[in-house]
């Protein structure tokens, strides 16, 4: 069977989401599958190990070009395709390069909720009544965790990003009863803000992630024992590790952190929901994270002795 699936939203969280849905095609099949992607969903980088995974090719790799796609599909015969996407355009190609089932979620996008929609898909294209794969970047999750904290401080926008003071406060509150390593998450744009954190502390053991390639954060990311920080692409990192995460959600929607039981999303408090433009990052206190997230403090990481 040669199974290609085909995930064009570009982020790191939407490889992440869509992640449970290819396992489970793969094992429905017994077949490993051919992932297409985007690039800056950096799939290679975090993915190139799975076992459901026969490669992963990315729309750039083909130049955007549609008779690129078109020539790839028709080269490598894939018997089936499932294409996580509204459109008519990626099942005519895949039609006329002579694949006979392509499934594909309809012709025109409707008022869609993104977690919903790749579980519903999967059910139809399988026959099922409900997925039993969860959400989950390596098979076996180690249970030998450094005792580090990940503070995650990126967003791809400044309105997705809680106060850089409000992260000291929430950080310096946990320093004086635990005892952790801290963990800054963020890439290259975050620097000023990493730094800012680490004057604005009295901790001596802190590490910044955001002059490291994304291959080489994994290792600290996967280690860790607790993720707390914006709704970014380490927090779905985390969660995949298998580490509780507390997603900090003021301008996206929650519901982006429903497709896996490892991300609680934290909204401010007095709301039942947030989504885009909620710009209510600033209505999220820390007193507010600190209660939310004390009780794992407590299961994972040591009293400081006084």
């Amino acid at each position: 069977m040669n199974i290609l699936i085909i995930q064009n939203r570009p982020g790191i969280g939407d490889q992440c989401l869509y992640l449970k849905y290819l396992h489970e095609i793969s094992q429905s099949f017994n077949s490993k599958i051919t992932l297409l992607t985007k690039e800056r969903s950096c799939a290679k980088d975090f993915l190139s190990n799975d076992v459901h995974l026969k490669q992963i090719k990315y729309f750039e790799e083909l130049g955007q070009s549609n008779f690129q796609l078109f020539k790839w599909v028709r080269e490598n015969k894939f018997n089936k395709i499932f294409i996580f996407h509204y459109g008519i355009k990626y099942p005519l190609i895949c039609k006329i390069a002579g694949s006979k089932q392509v499934r594909f979620y309809g012709f025109f996008k409707k008022k869609s909720d993104i977690v919903k929609d790749g579980y519903n898909f999967t059910l139809r294209c399988l026959n099922k009544k409900t997925i039993e794969n969860r959400f989950k970047l390596v098979s076996k999750v180690s249970s030998e965790k450094k005792n580090d904290l990940v503070i995650g401080i990126g967003g791809s926008g400044y309105q997705k990003k809680w106060s850089i003071s409000k992260y000291i406060r929430l950080i310096s509150e946990l320093n004086k009863k635990y005892d952790f390593r801290l963990i800054l998450a963020g890439g290259p744009d975050d620097k000023i803000d990493a730094t800012e954190i680490e004057k604005g502390l009295n901790i001596k053991n802190v590490i910044s992630l955001c002059d490291l390639k994304l291959t080489s954060c994994l290792d600290y990311i996967q280690d860790g024992k607790l993720y707390i920080g914006n709704d970014t692409s380490f927090m779905h990192l985390a969660a995949g590790y298998g580490l509780k995460s507390y997603g900090i959600f003021g301008d996206t929607p929650n519901l982006y952190a429903s497709y896996t039981e490892n991300i609680h999303a934290i909204i401010p408090e007095g709301y039942r929901f947030v989504t885009h433009q909620s710009k209510a990052m600033d209505k999220i206190t820390v007193e507010h994270v600190f209660n939310s997230v004390e009780k794992d403090f407590k299961d994972l990481f040591n009293l400081k002795t006084q």
